[in-house]
């Protein structure tokens, strides 16, 4: 049995928390990630806001007006997932539903996350709103997989160690937590998530498929805590590139900074090239004998050394000492304040928060700064690049025979068919 790692959080707008946001995809090991209130607009490309060689991102975004919004995070090397289509008809249009089907190899699951507008529960409109939201979950739940459905409701008042079962037409948490009954859900989300209230929840209709969920500190300035959880799921080697079988190895790379680049020098000046070429009859064989020609010079004279895969992620932020003093202090009055709900600790918690937030982007503008003034235009326009662009593999291809194509070989034959 293994588990895919989820974080979920609210994050009162991820647009100018991306760099926080990319740190902590470099620094857990998080598989998924469900973000709510992301305050996205369509004309902000995925490529500033991940990594596209290393995650896929599924997003739904609000555009009739600002705030709300939905993404789901996939790491590319651990989970192959495909778009579900939303049900357009009688949609709320305050709300985001973003939905994919997670292909493990057993089974399918599907994944919901959801944003709902806060609203007060017995208003008319809301109450309209909300049985609208049913009826597209409703579609979205009818069918034969495991389902996650996770995200921010805004409904303070369901108790869910006991949620309410009187068909009340008048009260959006009833609707709701009549909802979850009838589709067999189980919330899971046992501590408060924004101050008392649970407004964050993860509902699941599998009894085994969810476990270890827990809560912890808010990302960045947002007063919702993270959500963390995992997904069981069976062994599948199948289903995951040979990136994957490397990610929890070590292994044996050169270290170029210890190099012998005299004796590289010396050997690569007594090579007979005339010689080495003499039997190549094409580029092809040319290319091959250079490079082992250079292979075997890298073999004699640069060091080898063992490290860890970095599970397909690129850490690229660097933290200063101030950066790293001001997380650890978040971190400590984050503990203080669950266990003394202070006045003084929140402020503290908050401004704590705030500094830490602001040094983030000042030690990214440094970083920037430095680049610019350094006149290396190799490494800035590799940086500026690496901003507007970014690399994504193909996603996974049903077959004729109704079997998903994971593994690179398997989708060049399909094209090829």
């Amino acid at each position: 049995m293994k588990q895919l790692h989820c974080i979920m959080f609210n994050s009162q707008s991820i647009c100018n928390k991306l760099i926080e946001l990319n740190i902590l995809l470099n620094q857990t090991e998080a598989d998924i990630v469900f973000i709510s209130e992301t305050w996205l607009k369509p004309a902000l490309p995925d490529c500033c806001i991940a990594n596209l060689e290393y995650w896929s991102i599924w997003r739904c975004d609000r555009v009739n007006r600002p705030g709300g919004g939905v993404c789901i995070l996939t790491r590319n090397a651990t989970v192959v997932a495909s778009s579900v289509s939303v049900p357009c008809i009688d949609r709320p249009i305050d709300v985001q539903i973003c939905t994919i089907d997670m292909h493990l190899k057993n089974c399918n699951v599907r994944l919901i996350n959801v944003y709902r507008p806060p609203a007060n529960d017995s208003c008319v409109t809301a109450v309209i709103a909300m049985k609208k939201l049913i009826r597209c979950l409703t579609d979205l739940c009818d069918c034969n997989l495991p389902i996650v459905l996770a995200g921010d409701l805004n409904l303070p008042n369901i108790d869910w160690r006991s949620p309410t079962l009187i068909a009340d037409s008048e009260s959006c948490s009833v609707n709701f937590s009549l909802f979850a009954t009838r589709h067999a859900f189980d919330q899971l989300v046992s501590d408060p998530t924004r101050g008392r209230n649970i407004l964050d929840i993860v509902l699941c209709n599998e009894s085994f498929l969810i476990g270890t969920v827990k809560t912890c500190s808010p990302f960045s300035t947002s007063d919702h805590c993270c959500v963390r959880f995992n997904i069981n799921y069976e062994d599948a080697a199948k289903q995951t590139s040979s990136h994957q079988s490397v990610a929890s190895k070590r292994v044996a790379m050169p270290d170029f900074r210890r190099a012998d680049w005299d004796s590289i020098k010396a050997h690569l000046s007594h090579v007979e090239w005339d010689s080495v070429f003499a039997q190549c009859c094409s580029c092809g064989d040319l290319a091959t004998r250079f490079y082992d020609v250079l292979y075997e010079s890298i073999e004699k004279h640069v060091p080898f050394t063992s490290c860890g895969s970095s599970h397909g992620t690129r850490v690229n932020m660097r933290h200063t000492a101030k950066v790293r003093k001001l997380e650890r202090k978040k971190r400590e009055l984050w503990r203080r304040l669950k266990q003394f709900n202070t006045p003084e600790l929140v402020s503290k918690y908050r401004d704590s928060c705030r500094k830490y937030h602001t040094a983030i982007a000042a030690a990214q503008s440094q970083y920037e700064n430095n680049l610019i003034e350094s006149g290396n235009l190799g490494r800035f326009f590799r940086y500026a690049k690496s901003k507007f662009t970014g690399k994504k593999n193909v996603a996974s291809l049903l077959c004729d025979n109704g079997q998903l194509a994971y593994e690179p070989t398997d989708k060049a034959m399909f094209y090829h068919h």
